[in-house]
């Protein structure tokens, strides 16, 4: 029956190959994809390079984005004349359409070899069924024969296998291209960063996902945090923090706001410090207080240089941890938004605001992507003048409202607390955090904060500019 409907509805799907003007994924040279077995005689065009040592390197997985700007992923890939086929026509966009709610699918012609087909699946499963589809098992619907056979290209991860699950029947769009991380056999996977999750959030489990990234400080230690807006924000409470801040004997550091509020001069700031419990656990500094110094910015499209408070100067090692949440000018707020924002000046932040144009007056601007590429390149800024190495990141992803810490009534949260998430990339942690948000229940408002911001743009201006990666392997510390 799934055979005779191939040929009926073949037409009613369109695939997309994305490519620099070639249908077959453009110049496979430039950027070569080989699997295990490059002699094979069913070979792809990706494994005709010239340097022997080609053959020792190893796709590990195949990035997968979603239209929402979500990315999931194809892991253990397997070693196929079908997995070799299918990865030489990447980069490619596909829409796949719903099948007895069990499966996504389209009409794609490959090759295989009957030696390793199998006449049943498993949920999770990303295949090439032999009647002539790519299909992606979501579900058993109390059936798992295949007659025709099925050739595994990969393991979706739970984050593709997800969208399917929620997609309900409707169709679903995917960006699928092998990911830049390519490795020798048998080694780690060093070009991808790792984000080290929890699900407890409390101080034990806060100080051991810090003890799990390997980092230590050798010098004086700033710990950036928000003090967040009276009277009722979602700030990273005191008990929560402590006992990190007092491991790493840090001082807890901050800037005054550029919007007005309650944090706007350092009498005031200090006040909320105070009241909020801070000072009670740490030192705290406000970084701008006695003035502000410029660090430059290279290889920025918006900025040429960074404001950041004077005081920046006395810390050698930087924790940037960050309450995880919606925001209404960035459309959330993470790692990169506590830094490009939190670490600037009150000048600085303006200046960020409105894309590098002013540094005074309002800090609303008409150009939305124009100030999200400024916050990245804030960043990359901040990380170029400090070092990378002195710098870890950590996201607390409790408390997930649509709106930030500066505000002082925030909406309720509809989603559930998640964890709290660490890692050595910026770019990776708040994508990690984002895709988790895709991921969870009850979801509707804060994915629809972060669409009508263009959230995602921030991230994807990052990875362009060399900040971080946005494909990441996500370690939970709890298995």
């Amino acid at each position: 029956m799934k055979k005779l409907w191939s040929f009926i509805l073949m037409f009613a799907f369109v695939v997309t190959l994305c490519a620099c003007g070639s249908t077959q994924g453009g110049d496979m040279n430039s950027s070569p994809v080989l699997l295990k077995d490059p002699e094979s005689s069913q070979q792809s065009a990706n494994s005709q390079m010239e340097d022997d040592t080609a053959s020792e390197q190893l796709l590990q997985r195949l990035r997968c984005t979603f239209e929402d700007g979500s990315v999931g992923y194809i892991d253990n890939l397997t070693d196929t004349v079908t997995t070799r086929e299918f990865v030489g026509l990447l980069p490619m966009e596909i829409t796949l359409s719903d099948w007895d709610q069990r499966e996504y699918y389209i009409s794609r012609q490959l090759s295989y070899d009957e030696a390793d087909a199998q006449t049943s699946y498993a949920p999770g499963e990303f295949t090439y069924w032999c009647g002539g589809w790519i299909t992606a098992y979501y579900d058993t619907n109390e059936d798992t024969v295949i007659e025709a056979g099925s050739v595994v290209i990969g393991m979706m991860d739970e984050i593709f296998l997800g969208k399917l699950k929620s997609a309900d029947g409707v169709n679903v769009t995917v960006r699928i291209e092998a990911d830049t991380g390519v490795l020798e056999q048998d080694d780690t996977n060093s070009d991808i960063p790792l984000v080290y999750f929890t699900s407890d959030i409390s101080a034990d489990g806060l100080v051991k996902l810090y003890e799990a990234l390997g980092w230590k400080p050798g010098g004086n230690v700033a710990v950036k945090i928000s003090t967040g807006e009276p009277p009722a924000s979602n700030y990273l409470r005191p008990e929560l923090i402590g006992d990190l801040v007092q491991q790493l004997d840090g001082t807890i550091v901050e800037c005054n706001t550029s919007y007005g509020g309650s944090r706007a001069s350092s009498a005031m700031h200090r006040q909320v410090a105070e009241d909020h419990g801070f000072t009670a656990i740490a030192d705290f500094d406000l970084m701008d207080e006695e003035g502000e110094v410029e660090w430059p910015v290279t290889g920025g499209v918006r900025l040429d240089k960074i404001i950041v408070g004077s005081h920046a100067e006395n810390y050698s090692d930087w924790v940037i941890l960050s309450h995880f949440k919606g925001h209404g000018m960035a459309g959330f707020g993470g790692a990169i938004k506590n830094v490009g924002i939190g670490i600037s000046s009150a000048s600085g932040k303006v200046y960020v605001h409105s894309a590098g144009t002013r540094t005074s007056g309002s800090i609303m601007h008409s150009d939305q992507d124009a100030w999200l590429e400024a916050l990245a390149e804030m960043v990359t800024g901040f990380r170029d003048h400090v070092g990378g190495e002195h710098i870890i990141y950590i996201n607390v992803m409790n408390r997930l409202s649509v709106d930030c810490d500066c505000n002082g009534n925030p909406a309720e949260p509809d989603i559930h607390d998640i964890g709290i998430l660490a890692s050595l990339d910026p770019v990776a942690l708040d994508q990690a955090c984002v895709d988790l948000i895709y991921q969870a229940e009850g979801n509707s408002s804060l994915v629809q904060r972060i669409e009508s911001r263009n959230g995602i743009h921030t991230l994807e201006h990052a990875e362009e500019i060399g900040l971080g990666s946005r494909s990441y392997e996500l370690v939970n510390i709890d298995e």
